[in-house]
């Protein structure tokens, strides 16, 4: 049984959601670089376009970021992070400096 204090099934939600490497990366490079492109996105990590792609869907519908589509030749779509993301950048930053004092 869970208690008040434990948070060991928000954190697996969390972490179902957002807990792999790429979706990770693909926020803090929206939070810290701003709009971006989908070939922006996939320079800024060297992720595959597969996955990038499938990564992308589950960050927008989960509400984390959102997808602009322009109505242009040639067609162009950007990605920025909303407030829901914007949200989860702090643990981010904290994730970071971790690393570079224990890693």
């Amino acid at each position: 049984m869970e208690t008040k204090n434990d948070c060991s099934g928000d954190l697996a939600k969390a972490l179902n959601l957002i807990g792999d490497k790429w979706s990770l990366l693909l926020l803090h490079h929206l939070g810290q670089d701003g709009p971006m492109r989908y070939k922006d996105c996939q320079a800024a990590d060297g992720i595959s376009s597969r996955t990038l792609t499938v990564r992308l869907t589950e960050l927008e519908q989960a509400g984390l970021i959102t997808k602009k589509e322009y109505n242009e030749y040639p067609p162009r779509t950007e990605y920025t992070i909303t407030e829901k993301g914007s949200a989860i950048t702090p643990a981010l930053d904290a994730m970071a400096e971790w690393s570079k004092k224990f890693l």
